[in-house]
């Protein structure tokens, strides 16, 4: 059972060997879908040796000139990985693990990114606000860098183990952004200015991303925060 719903993307790929074991192991765990994005190398004979029994993998990816914010309405669902967890100020390095959401990831039938950094650097934070959700891997303090091809191996496996017949269609990105839209609205009625505002708003985001709002779900919080944001006053009955 493959799971051609979820794309593997490789931001800004340095090392061609781990272009090669990353196809390996999408092949291992029934992934078929590579997008490389401004790769640093070519795909040669490193890349293919690497890839053992999986170069119809390499064969198939797609190589694109493309910044990850050009791909986000592409996906019901962006991914992303990150070695780094955020203090309790840095909205933005919200992680959970990948067993905390692989099974609901894998219920999805719509598209899904899956998003590796570079080698050197990971995801920059630009690429990062393009993430619906973060997931991290646990490792040692005293050496808690992951090579990108073994970080991808427990990632594929714990999306494996999980796999459900179950299927859930998710929001659009057009609807998560209409609920957002009106949950801006909301926050200036109650006098949320500057940067009070824009750390409600991330939450709000990050809330959306990781609970995998279906799309009854969306159109429930969109009736909802449509009426707030124009003032209804629902005790009077008032519409």
């Amino acid at each position: 059972m493959s799971s051609t719903n979820i794309h593997v993307i490789l931001v800004e790929p340095e090392v061609e060997e781990n272009i090669g074991f990353i196809a390996r192991l999408m092949k291992n765990f029934s992934l078929e879908k590579l997008i490389l994005l401004k790769p640093k190398v070519d795909i040669g004979s490193k890349a293919m040796v690497t890839a053992m029994h999986a170069t119809d993998v390499l064969s198939g990816l797609e190589m694109l000139g493309l910044d990850l914010a050009d791909l986000r309405h592409d996906y019901s669902l962006i991914v992303g990985t990150t070695a780094k967890e955020g203090g309790t100020e840095d909205l933005l390095r919200r992680t959970i693990f990948p067993w905390e959401i692989s099974k609901s990831i894998s219920e999805v039938e719509d598209e899904v990114a899956l998003v590796f950094g570079r080698e050197s650097t990971g995801l920059t934070r630009e690429e990062l606000e393009v993430c619906d959700l973060l997931i991290r891997i646990p490792t040692s303090e005293n050496y808690p860098s992951l090579n990108l091809s073994h970080a991808a191996a427990i990632i594929f496996y714990e999306l494996f183990k999980s796999k459900s017949s179950r299927r859930v269609r998710l929001s659009t990105r057009e609807e998560r952004d209409r609920i957002l839209k009106f949950f801006r609205s909301s926050l200036e009625r109650i006098g949320y200015t500057g940067k009070k505002k824009e750390r409600a708003i991330r939450v709000m985001s990050q809330l959306l991303g990781r609970s995998l709002l279906t799309k009854r779900e969306a159109h429930v919080l969109t009736g909802v925060f449509r009426r707030i944001a124009r003032g209804d006053d629902f005790a009077s009955g008032r519409r």
